[in-house]
């Protein structure tokens, strides 16, 4: 069992609080417990997978963000056995649904500068490069955030917005 480095603990108004996990030594997947709801004197337990300390030099980077394209990039890492592979797939997926593509308000706020620096530094010790999720900024408070997102593929540069 992991005994948490450090936790941020967020809650904006009745909001329920969410708890996010990061490792200094990045041995640990950044992760996340949200939406907690009782009482606040409560304990909760974590148990959560390590990380590989190795990376593949020849396993290419992810072609897309698509998220199959994504497994498939952590299903290629050979040196990786099956619960390294399940730790960095934790790490990625929570990275994109938090810092990618979570709410403005939690995405920008100052408070979760830490968690962001501590799960890139912990993806790109992997192997995987962040770029490839370059945000580009929202043009409006009334639509959604908007993601800049730009490759190398065999043919040249390629970009989309989503």
């Amino acid at each position: 069992m992991l005994i948490v480095d450090f936790a941020l603990l967020t809650a904006f108004g009745s909001s329920p609080l969410d708890i996010y996990i990061t490792n200094p030594l990045y041995r640990y997947p950044g992760n996340t417990v949200r939406y907690l709801n009782g009482r606040l004197q409560d304990r909760v337990y974590i148990d959560v997978l390590q990380l590989s300390l190795a990376t593949s030099s020849n396993v290419a980077v992810p072609g897309s963000v698509q998220p199959q394209d994504l497994s498939q990039w952590i299903r290629n890492h050979s040196d990786w056995d099956d619960d390294e592979k399940d730790a960095v797939h934790n790490l990625l997926f929570n990275y994109i649904a938090i810092v990618v593509a979570g709410p403005e308000r939690l995405r920008l706020s100052k408070s979760m500068d830490k968690v962001r620096s501590n799960w890139e530094k912990a993806l790109e010790r992997l192997g995987f490069r962040i770029e490839i999720f370059a945000k580009a900024p929202s043009s409006s408070k009334s639509n959604p955030p908007s993601a800049q997102i730009s490759w190398q593929a065999e043919s040249g540069p390629v970009q989309a917005t989503l």
